[in-house]
């Protein structure tokens, strides 16, 4: 018998739980900007340092909020972070994860159309 309430999800813990997105990702970052942390529901990338001029706003906010089930949620950001950081050893330890990194614009666009399915 769980101890757990019906409705209450268990945890989930990531092999990237803590990780700087910025740092894990390479991304040169600007002095001063906040940067993304894993556990955040909202990764912003306004503080990438080379972000092209074209790339709107919204765009550099990659919303998981959005994902209600928080399981699919922590999957999401494991598949954004793997898309972008295909040089973490965690990524380099899977033999068949893509080796050239996605574009963080890439990423936003994965995210929304990702959020339909967990939902």
């Amino acid at each position: 018998m769980s101890l757990l309430p019906a409705h209450a999800e268990p945890a989930v813990r990531s092999v990237f739980a803590g990780a700087d997105i910025a740092a894990t990702a390479r991304l040169n970052w600007l002095d001063g900007c906040q940067r993304p942390r894993f556990e955040d529901e909202v990764w912003s990338f306004v503080g990438w340092a080379d972000a092209p001029v074209q790339m709107r706003v919204t765009e550099k906010n990659v919303l998981f909020d959005r994902i209600t089930h928080r399981p699919g949620r922590v999957v999401a950001k494991e598949l954004a972070l793997a898309w972008i950081a295909t040089q973490d050893e965690c990524v380099l330890a899977l033999p068949r994860a893509r080796r050239l990194p996605r574009h963080p614009r890439t990423i936003y666009a994965r995210v929304y159309h990702l959020t339909f399915w967990p939902n």
